[in-house]
Formats: C-alpha cells, structure tokens, sequence
C-alpha cells in the first residue's frame, strides 16, 4: 500500500489528512495521495483536480487501475472552479510555488469554512505563504518538515478562522513551530538563511545598491541566525 508514496514527503502530507473526511487534491497529476488514502480505507472519497487534461488522464489511469473510479471523481479544472467541496474536506495543494498556492486559495471562496482544512506543501516561495495565509484568516494548525531525495520541505497545516494573526519574521521565514533540536528543523533554517545570505551579496554587488533593502535582509538574518543558535 505505501508504494503509492514515493517519497517521506508525500507521506508527511498524507498523513496529514483527517480520516473519514473527502480528500480534495489540486494539481494531483498521478493522484498517488488520493490513491493511497481511500484504498487504505483512511478516506472513503476522494477530489482529484489539474488544469492540464494531460496530467488529469494520468491519474484518471491510475484511479481506473486501481478499481476505486466509484470513489475519486476527477476534475479538468483550474483549481476548485465548477467543483462544490462538501463541507467537511481536507484539501491538499501541493508540489507548487508558494505565491500560486495562494493565489487558488484567494480565488477559493469554499475554503472559508472552519471544516475544511488545508494542506499545503509550497515548492519555493513558503514565507509569502505563510505571510498570505496570517493576513488573510487563515490559522496555522501545525507544520512541519521532512527531507527527501536530499531536499527540505514545509508541510502546512491550516483553516479558515475569519482572524488575522500577527506577522513574526521568524515564523515567516523559519516556520511555525520550528524547534532548534530538531536536525531536519535546524537544516532547513540553515537553508534558509543560505538563500537570505545570497540575496544580501547580490545586493551589496549591485551598482545601485538598495540599501533599505539591504539594512532589511541584514536585520533579518540577524534575528534567523540567533534564533538558529539560541
């Protein structure tokens, strides 16, 4: 049954997802968590959706081959439109950039229900996420990160509350929960400020230098690098 999650990371997500909730999966392609989850009996029904149709036949295959067409309802469609979620659901959003991940769940009016809880695992970009998500009434349940084939990602964990949380830079760009003891935690904080420490000698190479922008980053990799160190 686990041959259907190729990696830890896509265990992380599926795990992640409530049991006896209807799964919905954007931009599922092969349609391997929405698989796993409803032939394990985790979930009895399951949303797959993706704005290529090429892609969508991918997982329209393997829904088909594993005999559960009954129980995956496949959709060709950009993100939630023409799709009625039930209102008990667990929407998983994974394998995109941070910023197009918030941009279908801005244009998701469906996910503004306490009973639906997202999923999210942002490929780039997880600080504007994260930053989206506080400004926007979203509350984040849980995170958390996991390493596979050499690389470090973010698995979120949020609903809709209506409340406006308050935007910490070390929760922005270290995530929620990030905890300094945790090797895979400090790992990701230390790529972090790797990719923050680059954009800063951009900076200072540049012929016009932006120096607001790069008193920003200095303060900014000030605070991530003591929080990293305690």
């Amino acid at each position: 049954m686990n041959s259907f999650l190729r990696d830890d990371r896509m265990k992380m997500i599926a795990d992640s997802v409530r049991k006896n909730v209807t799964v919905c999966d954007v931009g599922s392609d092969h349609a391997l968590i929405p698989i796993y989850l409803v032939a394990s009996g985790k979930n009895e029904k399951a949303i797959i959706t993706d704005i290529s149709r090429d892609s969508l036949e991918k997982g329209i295959r393997n829904v088909k081959k594993e005999g559960l067409s009954d129980f995956i309802d496949a959709y060709c469609t950009d993100g939630f439109q023409g799709i009625v979620l039930p209102d008990k659901c667990d929407v998983i959003i994974a394998g995109m950039g941070g910023e197009l991940i918030a941009d279908i769940i801005g244009a998701g009016r469906q996910l503004k229900n306490r009973d639906v809880r997202l999923i999210l695992q942002p490929m780039t970009k997880p600080e504007y996420l994260r930053e989206f998500l506080l400004r926007n009434g979203f509350s984040i349940v849980k995170e958390d990160k996991v390493t596979a084939s050499g690389k470090i990602y973010c698995v979120i964990v949020c609903k809709y509350t209506g409340e406006t949380g308050k935007v910490d830079p070390k929760e922005i760009y270290l995530g929620f929960g990030f905890d300094r003891n945790n090797e895979t935690h400090k790992n990701y904080a230390k790529k972090i400020i790797s990719v923050l420490s680059l954009k800063r000698d951009g900076i200072v190479r540049s012929v016009s230098a932006d120096k607001e922008r790069l008193a920003d980053i200095e303060n900014l990799l000030d605070l991530l690098s003591k929080e990293l160190d305690g």
